[in-house]
């Protein structure tokens, strides 16, 4: 009489497990529209910033005011390059209630996007951080962008 039990013990393992392995932890985090690019709120260090999702963005970038870096003379940043010499490292990164911390990130003036947009722009999120999750959608009607693990 052992078996039945056994059996329904293992039967009752197996439909379980699968439902576990494909439960993914979902962050949402509201956006907004402002010229067709979507802004994220985010925090830095504990501090507000607003960032553009960029999905063809390699390397996420901050502005040179936020990352404590002196601007640079006009035309020394020519056409999205960055200089290696302009990467900083910071201590902690909010998107939603995702954190990281010790992630490095590309740093430009945003005072001239930002004038231009009417909008302040802390700097952008780009490949390096979207791709530590396995999806990324983006629902219009909703305005929100989902990330999942």
């Amino acid at each position: 009489m052992k078996w039945p039990r056994v059996s329904i013990l293992l039967l009752a393992l197996l439909f379980c497990l699968p439902a576990q392995a494909q439960e993914r932890k979902t962050y949402t985090v509201p956006f907004r529209s402002v010229n067709s690019l979507i802004l994220l709120d985010g925090q830095l260090n504990g501090k507000p910033a607003t960032l553009i999702l960029d999905t063809g963005a390699q390397l996420s970038l901050l502005d040179s005011g936020l990352a404590g870096i002196p601007k640079q003379k006009e035309g020394q940043n020519i056409g999205g390059v960055i200089d290696r010499s302009k990467l900083v490292r910071v201590g902690s990164f909010c998107i939603g209630a995702r954190c990281f911390s010790g992630r490095t990130f590309g740093v430009v003036d945003y005072e001239k996007i930002s004038r231009i947009l009417n909008v302040h722009i802390d700097g952008q999120l780009g490949q390096d951080i979207l791709r530590e999750f396995s999806s990324v959608r983006i629902d219009y009607k909703a305005q929100t962008v989902t990330l999942a693990e």
